[in-house]
């Protein structure tokens, strides 16, 4: 230990708490002082020592729960949870209720101000009009627990315990109405576990060994109701690892703290510095490598995650993408290869970093998709505008093909026939009257024939092949049909890539025309 002169042994149980946090604090500030005035070699030693005391400070901040600053957080918690219950009871509304409710908020207010014994005063005039509301019963149970300055003492551990069931059993109440009422009895649970276990403490420190394993069987059972509505509550998984050490539950113990430490790394150094866990040392210090060596679900999770990304880079390199796109598969690759090696660390939140790295499988996939879309819509653009030219060409077909024949068949009609049929109208003879008549007709046969005649070899046109307009359409297909398979191909290795986040065998470059 960093203080063995303070040892539950070795003070009294009043004083203890405060002098060790003022004993902390002013190691820190020469530890502080020290490494200024050290040279570079003995730095790294200095740095070490500050992590030693600073880890031992946060364990007696977060287990001890004497923080002044946390009642500030507890508050900002009880507010939100007033404000959604005054919305349920608006209709409930009476004289009492609303000195009750004002005699809290004045509670409220000396809390935030440090006064407690005032606090607990105004608190327990509420409790005088309305002894149901359970944030009052929250509030004070945590007063009761952490109502401790230089100034003042309210700290009551047994009734702690008492307040904080309260506030469990009249939240239960409201559990169909309360959006947070799962976190609220959690919490209020978590907390009676941690005033029982300091009963224990005390219990221990006088040699009243009997009565702390009572005080610790409570704390054992609180912390688990706790985990049951709130199985979130890393902490009380925490303090249940410790209970279960002080009751000499070893196995039990190291069970928990493993499932722990699969959860939040940062517990094992905790648990290094702290007392409770003195029957559990060779265990803990075996921890890390039983973590690398059989990894827990959290664990392997990330693990597997983080092969599958790997997998899915190198099968993300064949989708050749360029510029900021490349850029940013460069960062993610960066990304991953440094949580790969944070992955073994002993300092990291395992399921915040699960989550970072669901992130950047989600950031990958998202890259490399959006980029693959818009390549494909590109050439699927592009072969639209080759479906345009082709619908020009076969226009152009049907529109002048044949013209030429018709004009010069319609040309031949009108300045041909009709001389011919004089000169054979003259040859053959006959009255004058007659060849104009028959001169006439042949004219007027001609007029009305010519218009025939000129359709009529626009159909005929169209049935000829015009070898340069069909090779133009003939490239524009093949363009078409490449551009296809393409897309096809691009479209079938995404759908698997986005499946498995791999693909063996990559289609095709992308073209470009």
């Amino acid at each position: 230990m960093p203080f063995p002169e303070y040892s539950f042994r070795s003070k009294d149980w009043g004083p203890y708490l405060l002098d060790i946090r003022q004993v902390i604090e002013k190691g820190m500030q020469t530890i502080i002082t020290t490494s200024e005035e050290q040279s570079r070699v003995a730095k790294a030693s200095v740095e070490e020592m500050q992590l030693t005391v600073g880890n031992l400070r946060d364990d007696l901040n977060w287990a001890l729960m004497l923080v002044v600053d946390k009642l500030d957080e507890q508050t900002d918690s009880v507010k939100h949870m007033v404000e959604q219950l005054e919305q349920i009871q608006h209709t409930l509304d009476s004289p009492l209720v609303t000195q009750a409710r004002e005699l809290f908020k004045i509670g409220q207010d000396r809390l935030n101000r440090g006064l407690y014994e005032k606090a607990l005063h105004a608190f327990l005039q509420s409790e005088e009009k309305d002894d149901v509301y359970f944030p009052l019963h929250l509030q004070l149970g945590r007063l009761y627990l952490l109502g401790r300055n230089e100034q003042e003492d309210v700290t009551d551990f047994g009734k702690s315990e008492e307040r904080f069931l309260l506030a469990v059993r009249y939240a239960m109440a409201y559990q169909d109405a309360l959006p947070r009422w799962q976190q609220c009895v959690g919490e209020a649970r978590f907390y009676a576990s941690q005033a029982a276990y300091l009963q224990a403490k005390k219990e221990q420190k006088s040699g009243r060994q009997v009565q702390a394993r009572t005080h610790l069987g409570r704390a054992l059972n609180h912390a688990g109701n706790a985990l049951e509505v709130w199985p979130e509550l890393k902490e009380g998984m925490y303090l249940r690892a410790r209970i279960l050490s002080l009751m000499e539950r070893l196995p039990e113990a190291i069970d928990e703290m493993e499932r722990l430490v699969d959860r939040d790394r940062r517990y094992f150094g905790r648990a290094k510095n702290n007392e409770d866990f003195d029957s559990l040392r060779t265990e803990l210090a075996n921890l890390p490598q039983q973590i690398r060596i059989a990894p827990g679900p959290i664990s392997r999770q990330v693990r597997d995650l983080s092969q599958t990304i790997f997998t899915a880079l190198a099968s993300a390199q064949n989708a050749s993408l360029e510029g900021s796109d490349l850029a940013k598969l460069q960062m993610i690759e960066q990304q991953v290869a440094k949580a790969h090696s944070d992955s073994d660390r002993m300092d990291i939140d395992v399921e915040n970093f699960l989550r970072q790295t669901h992130a950047i499988k989600q950031s990958l996939v998202q890259l490399v998709t959006m980029a693959l879309h818009l390549r494909i819509q590109s050439l699927q653009e592009a072969s639209r505008l080759n479906y345009v030219r082709i619908a020009e060409i076969e226009q152009n077909k049907k529109e002048y093909a044949g013209k030429g024949l018709g004009c010069l068949l319609w040309l031949l009609l009108w300045f041909v026939v009709p001389p011919l049929a004089k000169e054979l109208f003259s040859i053959l003879g006959g009255r004058n009257t007659v060849n104009t008549s028959l001169y006439g007709l042949t004219v007027g046969l001609c007029f009305v024939g010519g218009p025939l005649l000129f359709a009529f070899s626009k159909r005929v046109g169209a049935l000829i092949r015009n070898p340069r307009l069909d090779r133009e359409i003939v490239f524009h297909q093949q363009t078409i049909a490449n551009r296809d398979h393409y897309i096809a191909g691009w479209a079938a290795w995404l759908q698997g890539w986005q499946t498995g986040l791999k693909a063996p065998s990559p289609p095709p470059l992308l073209g470009r025309s």
